[in-house]
């Protein structure tokens, strides 16, 4: 019996969403248990730390995005998504990249914060500046990343504040869980966009076979090819 191609990449984009999101809210549930508030809000009182965390992501990320897609053409859907990757700021990545780097966890964690709570006012004024004719949702995506992201942790910092016990007896689950999910993540991801990648890089646009040759597309025009 033949497999359905489509049938079998819907149910793995299913499943990768199921897993991102399984990832994403034990790992920050994890994390609000194992740290107090005071923690988190210790390093957002850097004002020159925060400035310039601000400055990175809402303004040199989404430009340098722009440029990138100017330089390199990808279809639409694809332009689209890298756009909103780079407006989007306060990946839930960012904390356990910290901890596998043993970096300041602290600081990861508030800046994550302090990205996401100005992504809810950034990205319904950005959207329509850096996508305009397209309609997209900002205020969804906004509460998207308050559901699944900011509130977990707020649950973990609330249930290590009122029940002491709780984090130890849970922490250990919460983490293997975390760890699982990540690896699945990464699977998924790897068998659903990998021949995507391959493909746009063999058979890529005139501007990227300039690139690749290591000429710009406007001289590779005066050139002939």
């Amino acid at each position: 019996m033949p497999v359905d191609g489509s049938r079998v990449a819907d149910l793995l984009t299913t499943l990768s969403n199921l897993v991102t999101l399984t990832f994403v809210v034990t790992s920050m549930l994890n994390i609000g248990l194992g740290m107090t508030l005071s923690g988190v809000t210790q390093p957002l009182r850097n004002a020159r730390l925060v400035i310039m965390a601000l400055v990175a992501n809402f303004v040199i990320v989404p430009l340098a995005a722009v440029v990138i897609v100017r330089l390199i053409s990808l279809e639409p859907d694809h332009e689209i998504g890298f756009i909103l990757l780079a407006l989007a700021a306060g990946a839930p990545f960012l904390p356990k990249l910290a901890q596998f780097a043993k970096a300041d966890l602290s600081f990861a964690v508030a800046l994550m914060a302090l990205l996401i709570v100005a992504s809810v006012v950034y990205l319904p004024i950005a959207l329509p500046l850096f996508l305009p004719g397209i309609r997209v949702d900002g205020a969804s995506i906004a509460f998207s990343l308050l559901v699944t992201i900011l509130f977990p942790l707020g649950l973990g910092l609330f249930v290590r504040w009122r029940l002491a016990n709780v984090p130890h007896n849970v922490a250990p689950a919460l983490t293997t869980v975390t760890n699982i999910s990540l690896v699945l993540l990464v699977v998924l991801l790897l068998g659903l966009n990998v021949g995507k990648v391959l493909a746009m890089v063999g058979n890529g646009s005139p501007r990227w076979r300039g690139l690749r040759r290591g000429r710009p597309p406007a001289i590779q025009a005066r050139c002939g090819g």
